[in-house]
Order: structure tokens, then C-alpha cells, then sequence
């Protein structure tokens, strides 16, 4: 069930900021897509505050529209960490079984 609340789950964030991180630095040079992220500053700022647990309210990524006119999609493991940490971001719940790391699958 998706519920948009006032404030983030500052755990479920810095959960999805480090798959999200480790989803990126494990394709960079795949994509030039990748690549941009990798590089993208306000980001790495957004992940870097997550993963510390600063982040209390929500906030837009900003890459919504960028997701659809990319090719992230071409990197499904990116793709769905982007979209589940720009959720959450946004003041989104996820189900707990979107906290699953599909890494290995």
C-alpha cells in the first residue's frame, strides 16, 4: 500500500541511499546514463545526507522527468533504486519486501 506521509522514514532512506550508491558504483561505465548519476551532484549530496540520516522531509529528486526520456531503464537494477529512493524522498511508503537486495537475482 503506497501512503504519501509528511515526514521520510529516515531508516528506510538511508537503507535505499546505500542500495541506490552501491547499484550505481557497481554499473558505472556501463551507461553513459550511469555515469550521469555517478557524477550528478545533487544526488550525491541527497545520498550522502540520507545514508547520514539527515533528511527528515520530503523532498523532489528531480529526475522524473529525465528517468522517462533516458535509457535508465536499460539498467534495470538502477532504474528500480532510483525510483524506489526518489519514493521514499518524496514521502512515499514502500512494501518491506522493496527493501530486498535483487542484486544477486
Amino acid at each position: 500500500m503506497y501512503k504519501k506521509n509528511t515526514l521520510v522514514d529516515i531508516e528506510r532512506l538511508r537503507l535505499h541511499a546505500e542500495l541506490l550508491d552501491a547499484a550505481i558504483k557497481s554499473h558505472i561505465g556501463e551507461s553513459e546514463d550511469v555515469n550521469f548519476l555517478a557524477n550528478l551532484p545533487s544526488l550525491n549530496k541527497c545520498l550522502d545526507e540520507a545514508k547520514k540520516g539527515l533528511i527528515k522531509y520530503p523532498r523532489k529528486l528531480g529526475l522524473g522527468r529525465w528517468m522517462l526520456e533516458s535509457d535508465i531503464l536499460s539498467v534495470p537494477e538502477v532504474a528500480l533504486r532510483l525510483a524506489q529512493f526518489g519514493s521514499l524522498l518524496d514521502g512515499w511508503e514502500l512494501s518491506v519486501d522493496q527493501d530486498k537486495d535483487y542484486s544477486s537475482y
